[in-house]
């Protein structure tokens, strides 16, 4: 699996390199977003409205956690399409709510973008920029607590997370655009009043 994803992204980086070539007769932006689908489209449409959130990088998160699978089950026991933990799913049903919750729905698209959203949107709160909410995402939200900013994270995954995501959230506002705001990144820091 690892080489297709290689030998793609290194297909992916010549036809990139053709650039005028391919742009000027759409060749480069039809391969692009084969590499970069809008899955799902409807689904993080209605739940990224629901929860104040950039569709685009609702679907970043989706790319990176599941490349779209939604049956898709991980080692730590993460479901679905968001990947999110029974635990986390179950909570955000709760407050969401969704009456009648079960961890299987999380096989259902529809159930778990929404869940998911609703963690993202939560995270946000939490955190304030989009570094720590991947982070937190990807590494937990008491890990995430402990770091305070991106340059302490202390799991290699979740520093090439990170990085994996801010490149495919960048892509996405590349080919298709976005009618929100760019993601804050790095929360801004308070400046000191003076007085004169």
């Amino acid at each position: 699996m690892r080489k297709v994803i290689v030998h793609g992204f290194y297909l992916f980086a010549f036809l990139f390199s053709l650039g005028g070539l391919w742009l000027t007769n759409g060749g480069y932006l039809y391969v692009a977003k084969h590499f970069y689908p809008l899955e799902f489209h409807a689904q993080v449409l209605a739940s990224s409205r629901e929860f104040n959130l950039d569709p685009l990088f609702v679907t970043t998160v989706i790319r990176e956690e599941s490349r779209f699978r939604p049956l898709i089950r991980s080692s730590k026991g993460a479901v679905g399409l968001m990947q999110l933990l029974p635990s986390t799913a179950a909570w955000g049903a709760q407050i969401i709510p969704i009456r009648g919750f079960r961890v299987e729905q999380l096989d259902d698209p529809a159930v778990n973008i929404r869940i998911g959203c609703w963690y993202l949107s939560y995270l946000w709160k939490q955190f304030g920029c989009g570094e720590m909410v991947l982070a937190a995402y990807n590494g937990g939200e008491g890990n995430a607590s402990k770091w305070h900013n991106p340059e302490r994270l202390s799991f290699p995954e979740t520093q090439e997370y990170l990085r994996r995501g801010k490149a495919t959230y960048g892509m996405y506002r590349k080919l298709y655009g976005s009618k929100a705001p760019p993601i804050l990144w790095i929360k801004p820091i308070p400046l000191a009043t003076e007085s004169l």
